[in-house]
């Protein structure tokens, strides 16, 4: 007989797929699935807060998932095996297993490990992985150099590193509509984004094409270094995530600006304009090509302000082109054959 296994998703709106979600899964084990959320109302009306909304998103953070790590604790004991995608509620829960020394069969997906300006808090972010996983089976990472990159970081941690490609539905994330009164280019995201190159590369746009505007969904901390912002620019920092699919729907086409990393890097971001079939543009970096190709993509090189603006406005000046918009539908085709949420639980399921 299969064992139970207790699957904490990082949505309540997967509950509309529950039924699709096991038979994906019960080949394997019985499954139970517990929805959690990353924000609630509180977190929204800080979201856009210049000052200290950045600060108190990230404290509401930690509240709802040390909630939903107690809860977990003390209400699903009898599942030994446990598979987490929601990260944050994965930490404070291995954390509570490492304090009452509580051994279970435990897989993480989705660690990311950023670096910090203050050195204290990140040696005490160090200590809290360190502490908090070392009982844990296997951590799952969205990128291949990740394996490598935490392995430097994180020694004691190396055998539990996996590389699986990420996966998410995003057509029940989109409840709320964006307009705008002019076609326009759209970016966004906050993580490890190269703003300032995309700013650079717009200020030599508007020498050929005055009219071409780039609207970027962001939040005011991620774009607090840009060194010039060109008047066919507009941060927008009210666009949730519900609104972020409807956003990229109704632009001319996405670009993904990124900095040189060797972790996960716009993924999510990337994954919802393949799922809108839209034409992207992106920084050819390897995280990035760890998903795409020339065939579904385009790429200009990092931090390269001439090459992205060359790019940009050849995909404007030929954006009906039939080899443009092929590009777009295979990029919707790859992304439904390879990244929706079923295929990455199928991923994730296979490896325990």
């Amino acid at each position: 007989m299969n064992e139970s296994i207790l699957i904490v998703l990082d949505s309540f709106e997967y509950k509309r797929k529950e039924v699709e979600l096991k038979k994906i899964v019960r080949d394997y084990f019985i499954p139970t699935f517990y929805y959690t959320q990353y924000e609630n109302s509180f977190i929204k009306f800080f979201h856009k807060q210049k000052v200290i909304g950045g600060l108190v998103t990230r404290i509401s953070y930690w509240s709802i998932s040390l909630a939903s790590a107690f809860r977990i604790l003390i209400k699903h004991r009898s599942a030994r095996k446990k598979i987490f995608i929601n990260p944050i509620v994965a930490i404070f829960y291995t954390f509570l297993t490492r304090l009452i020394n509580r051994k279970e069969n435990i897989t993480i997906s989705g660690f990311l490990f950023e670096n910090k300006s203050n050195l204290y808090y990140y040696k005490f972010r160090k200590w809290f992985v360190n502490f908090s996983y070392a009982n844990v089976n296997r951590i799952i990472v969205y990128s291949s150099k990740e394996v490598s990159y935490y392995t430097g970081i994180f020694p004691n941690l190396s055998d539990k590193m996996l590389y699986i490609k990420y996966g998410r539905d995003f057509d029940y994330l989109i409840t709320d509509s964006f307009a705008h009164n002019m076609p326009y280019i759209s970016s966004g995201g906050r993580s490890n984004r190269d703003f300032n190159t995309l700013c650079q590369a717009m200020e030599e746009v508007k020498i050929n094409h005055p009219d071409l505007f780039c609207l970027i969904a962001t939040r005011p901390e991620s774009v607090s270094g840009i060194s010039i912002t060109p008047v066919n620019i507009t941060m927008r920092y009210d666009i949730r995530l519900n609104k972020f699919g409807s956003f990229i729907d109704n632009s001319l086409y996405f670009i993904l600006p990124l900095i040189e990393t060797d972790i996960s890097a716009g993924h999510m971001a990337l994954l919802e304009a393949m799922s809108l079939g839209k034409i992207i543009l992106t920084t050819d970096i390897s995280s990035i090509r760890d998903y795409v190709d020339e065939n579904t993509v385009f790429f200009y090189k990092s931090e390269n302000k001439s090459d992205l603006a060359k790019k940009i406005c050849y995909i404007y000046e030929n954006i009906e082109k039939k080899e443009i918009q092929a590009m777009a539908q295979s990029s919707k085709n790859c992304y439904f054959t390879y990244y929706s949420f079923n295929a990455f639980l199928e991923r994730i399921i296979l490896t325990i």
